[in-house]
C-alpha cells in the first residue's frame, strides 16, 4: 500500500527552463545564452559538482568562467547567485499536495539541487506540508542512482514499498522502482494527469 508521495523539484512542483531563466536575468545577445546554457547550466560542474554537493557556488564560477571569455564572467556569477530564487510554480500543485497531505499522505522532496535550495525553498509550493526535504548535495549521491533512494528511506524511516516516486525524467522514476519503491509517475507537466494517476495508487481521489 503507498502511504508517501514523493516529489521532484524541478520540472514537477516548480518549471525548471534554463533557457527561459537566462532570458528573464541576463541581458545579453541569444548566442552568448546558449553558451551559457552549454558550459554552465549543462556543464558538468553543474550536476556532478553543485549539485552533487562537492564544489561550492564559488568553485563552479570559477571553473565555468575559466572556459568562458572574461565579458560573460558577471553572468555566469548572476545566474548562479540567483538560480530558482524566483521559483515558477507548477500549477495546481499547491492544492493536489495540500490535498494529498490531508489525506493522511506522507508528502516528500526528493532532489538534484545545491545547498542553494535552502536559500529559497519558502517559496515552494506547499513547503509547510512536506514532512521531509532530501537534497542531493547534502548526501553527495544524484539520481539515478540506487543508493540515494536507499538512503533517503534510510534517513526518513521508510518503506520502499510504501514510496511512490513523480518525476519529470523516466530514468529518475525507474531508478526508484529499481530499488524497490512501490511505483511511479513520469510527470509531463499536467497536474491534472497526475491526479488521475494517483487515484488508483491511493484507494481514493487525490
Amino acid at each position: 500500500m503507498i502511504k508517501n508521495i514523493v516529489f521532484d523539484m524541478g520540472g514537477v512542483l516548480i518549471h525548471d527552463n534554463p533557457m527561459d531563466f537566462l532570458i528573464r536575468y541576463i541581458d545579453a545577445e541569444q548566442a552568448d545564452r546558449e553558451l551559457i546554457l552549454q558550459e554552465l547550466c549543462l556543464g558538468p560542474e553543474w550536476k556532478f559538482g553543485w549539485d552533487n554537493g562537492t564544489m561550492s557556488t564559488e568553485e563552479v564560477a570559477k571553473s565555468v568562467c575559466g572556459r568562458l571569455t572574461e565579458r560573460l564572467h558577471p553572468f555566469v556569477h548572476c545566474v548562479m547567485e540567483n538560480w530558482n530564487m524566483d521559483p515558477k510554480v507548477i500549477p495546481g500543485m499547491e492544492n493536489l499536495i495540500r490535498s494529498l497531505k490531508k489525506s493522511g499522505c506522507g508528502v516528500y522532496i526528493l532532489s538534484n539541487t545545491a545547498v542553494t535550495y535552502y536559500d529559497y525553498r519558502h517559496k515552494l509550493p506547499a513547503i509547510d506540508c512536506f514532512d521531509g526535504q532530501f537534497v542531493s548535495a547534502d548526501y553527495q549521491v544524484l539520481k539515478p542512482n540506487k543508493e540515494i533512494y536507499e538512503k533517503f528511506v534510510q534517513v526518513f524511516k521508510l518503506v520502499p514499498e510504501e514510496c511512490y516516486f513523480i518525476d519529470d525524467k523516466p530514468e529518475n522514476v525507474n531508478g526508484a522502482v529499481a530499488a524497490g519503491w512501490g511505483g511511479g509517475f513520469v510527470f509531463s507537466g499536467e497536474t491534472a494527469a497526475l491526479e488521475e494517476a494517483l487515484k488508483p495508487v491511493l484507494g481514493s481521489p487525490a
